[in-house]
């Protein structure tokens, strides 16, 4: 996987049944999350927390994909124990990759468990071309709300000759990115020749 090159198509096993990719996206906005192991603390908050998010990545047409190594039985006894201790149903799909088959296509690795693919959040746009890549450690939760906050700067850098800084949040100011030509009616306030900044661009 590399930023900025198109995230293969495949057909593979999910919770909802045989998924074929390119067709269930149907181009739109996919954030795509690997977990290592089914039923560990950590995956089981991650996958929580994305459930919480589900309406507001639908309202923005986004859809979700979850990942996993494990056989579909294991991953629905694991749906099943987040449904009894959390009251909470997972409605998006899950890949059973038993066979490693595209955890080996995306080198999903992970040195110390050869055996589980990496955690790792993937932002695929409409164009089904990479995004944004993050791998997480085993032992640290993801979270939502960062992988959120990317999805609304990356919408708005593409539709933008833009860019956001750090710790940025929708609706703060934004800066004018020195290497795309800028054709703006926003005022500018300028700092040197490469800092120009913004307010953020209110047609998104």
């Amino acid at each position: 996987m590399e930023i900025n090159k198109p995230f293969p198509d495949f057909v593979q096993n999910s919770t909802k049944g045989k998924l074929r990719f390119y067709e269930f996206k149907k181009k739109r906005w996919c954030l795509f999350s690997s977990f290592r192991k089914s039923c560990t603390p950590v995956n089981t908050t991650e996958l929580v927390e994305l459930s919480l998010f589900s309406s507001r990545l639908k309202e923005q047409g986004v859809l979700m994909l979850g990942f996993s190594c494990d056989s579909i039985d294991m991953i629905h006894t694991w749906l099943g124990d987040i449904k009894e201790h959390f009251n909470r149903e997972i409605h998006f799909p899950i890949i059973s990759d038993e066979k490693r088959r595209i955890s080996n296509t995306l080198l999903l690795t992970n040195s110390k468990d050869s055996e589980h693919p990496a955690n790792c959040s993937v932002l695929i746009d409409p164009e089904n071309m990479i995004r944004s890549i993050s791998f997480s450690p085993n032992t640290v939760g993801r979270s939502v709300e960062e992988q959120m906050r990317l999805l609304e700067g990356l919408t708005l850098s593409l539709k933008h000759p833009i860019s956001t800084p750090s710790d940025w949040v929708p609706g703060q100011d934004v800066y004018v990115d020195p290497e795309r030509e800028f054709d703006c009616d926003l005022p500018l306030i300028h700092f040197n020749h490469y800092l120009k900044r913004i307010q953020m661009p209110k047609d998104t």
